[in-house]
């Protein structure tokens, strides 16, 4: 075997040693903010009541439009300022996203639905993020939306046993659509 030979095989198992690392890392993310979110589900009933006595329901919704707002204004300037978009197309899908967010971010009076909303979105994006070392293709969205709708499935499932909390098919349903829509945002600012 030659020098260069070894040198190549010695970079690439380098390379392939890394990228195990890199996944271990990105998927332990995932996990620890699924076991975080599944840990604060006997609490959500406390954790209303304290935000209810502290800043008010309609605080807590001024504070989650507040936040999915930022998000949508810095995707925005994203698109006009640093990938300078021009396509009509880009800019309508993404109205058509923020405006479905905002919909439901409305719609949705209980304020743990509100919430889950956007973890599920902040969810879809490092479940994306984790599956960009093995998946090169556009099945990553596909795949990105079956995982958060399947961590979402199982929330519900842990809700249903809790004694405080209760098992709702529509709640299963806003998960997954917070999955589809984080990932049609990942895709808009992605795609060339």
């Amino acid at each position: 075997m030659s020098w260069a030979s070894q040198v190549y095989e010695r970079l690439t198992e380098v390379s392939q040693e890394a990228k195990r690392w890199q996944r271990v890392k990105r998927w332990a993310v995932v996990a620890l903010y699924s076991a975080f979110i599944f840990a604060t589900l006997p609490y959500g009933p406390q954790i209303v009541k304290l935000i209810r006595k502290s800043i008010g329901l309609k605080g807590l919704g001024y504070s989650l439009n507040a936040c999915v707002l930022t998000i949508v204004a810095l995707f925005l300037l994203y698109l006009l300022f640093y990938r300078k978009e021009r396509r009509v197309s880009s800019y309508l899908l993404f109205a058509s996203i923020g405006l479905t967010y905002g919909y439901f971010l409305e719609a949705l009076h209980n304020p743990a639905e509100r919430f889950h909303f956007v973890e599920y979105g902040l969810l879809s994006w490092l479940v994306h993020f984790a599956l960009k070392l093995d998946v090169y293709d556009k099945s990553i969205y596909l795949w990105a939306a079956v995982a958060v709708s399947l961590i979402g499935a199982l929330d519900e499932i842990v809700q249903w046993i809790l004694p405080n909390r209760y098992f709702g098919w529509g709640d299963i349903g806003i998960n997954g659509l917070a999955g589809i829509l984080g990932q049609g945002m990942i895709w808009l600012v992605t795609r060339r």
